[in-house]
């Protein structure tokens, strides 16, 4: 059985700026953009195969960086 957990963008929303206050504004940037890109994976439904996916896709992209920057430093590094 997935549970679900159903949520609205203006919730997403209403939650983001509660978490904005306070905050620096470097911050409040870093904030904003994760709310939009957990909403844009997301859509709205939290479930473990949602989230999964999210980690999945997430770790693929953090892969693919640390080898982009692995290599690149070998080929600087003298």
């Amino acid at each position: 059985m997935d549970l679900e957990l159903e949520y609205t963008k203006e919730e997403l929303k209403a939650y983001t700026d509660q978490r904005l206050n306070g905050v620096s504004e470097k911050t409040k940037w870093w904030i904003e953009r994760a709310s939009e890109a957990f909403w844009e994976q997301i859509k709205g439904v939290i479930s473990y195969n949602t989230i999964n996916k999210v980690v999945k896709q997430n770790f693929a992209k953090l892969s693919e960086n640390i080898k982009f920057l692995w290599k690149n430093w070998i080929e600087v590094k003298p």
